[in-house]
């Protein structure tokens, strides 16, 4: 597995790397962005200043790239400019990362974006699915809850966070209407059998209110939910961005995959 953590060197960027595994993420790409865009229109020349950025930088990522590499990681890292969620974005596409990992607020954001104007832009703007880390030093995929709407795009959730081999897996439905539990019980009978604790959880109502009232009741290490868009603020999906809003654990989340069918 590819992952990608785009990093502005702030607390969170450290906490992300201290929880890497290095079985599931064979790949590790660091990058970072100077934000060159925030010059723009100013009238002096910023080029000195941008190429000492760039080289200061590169040095910090490859302290951290040796350190990784000790550990056993295969790691890369790179330095860019230009507007730093279309960047990440590019770079994700560019280099096919199966993940996206960013802190959950990182330096110079406004309070009020409790996940981070970052954060938000690339969500919006990729089609990588992304982690939001707030665990602070926590194995994010110890315990994973996935939020199940019997769409294509939850069964690829579900299959994806199965990939970084947690040790239990809870499966949430919320429902509105009368249905068989049969799909889920096979769901969890076949997780099991891959020698990963299952619990199947339905309950009814809202699913952002649900699935937030769920996690403060079993603590999962994160939340994993896909995201289709519908009757969403933005394209990310109402529930999606409450979930990650107000989650006080990670977050994964991806948008509905057009390339993949989903």
């Amino acid at each position: 597995m590819r992952v990608l953590i785009p990093t502005d060197f702030s607390k969170n960027f450290n906490l992300i790397i201290s929880s890497l595994n290095p079985e599931i993420a064979e790949e590790v790409y660091l990058l970072n962005v100077v934000d060159v865009l925030r010059f723009f229109g100013l009238d002096f020349d910023v080029y000195p200043w941008v190429k000492r950025e760039i080289s200061k930088r590169l040095c910090k990522l490859s302290k951290i790239s040796e350190m990784l590499e000790r550990r056993g990681f295969k790691c890369r890292f790179s330095v860019t400019m230009g507007y730093p969620p279309l960047e990440i974005v590019e770079f994700a596409r560019r280099n096919s990362v199966d993940l996206i990992a960013m802190g959950a607020r990182g330096k110079n954001v406004l309070k009020s974006s409790p996940i981070g104007g970052v954060v938000e832009e690339v969500l919006l703007n990729g089609c990588t699915p992304v982690l939001i880390y707030r665990n602070n030093g926590k194995n994010v995929f110890d315990h994973v809850l996935v939020a199940y709407d019997f769409s294509k795009c939850s069964e690829f959730m579900l299959n994806y966070v199965l990939r970084f081999k947690p040790k239990k897996v809870t499966i949430l439905h919320v429902t509105e209407r009368t249905f068989s539990k049969s799909v889920l019980m096979s769901k969890k009978a076949e997780i099991e059998s891959r020698g990963i604790r299952c619990e199947v959880i339905v309950r009814r109502g809202d699913p952002h209110k649900e699935i937030l009232k769920v996690s403060e009741a079993i603590n999962p290490t994160s939340i994993a939910l896909g995201c289709n868009g519908i009757g969403a603020r933005n394209c990310i999906g109402t529930v999606a961005d409450v979930v990650m809003r107000f989650s006080k654990t990670s977050v994964l989340v991806f948008k509905k995959l057009y390339k993949m069918g989903l």
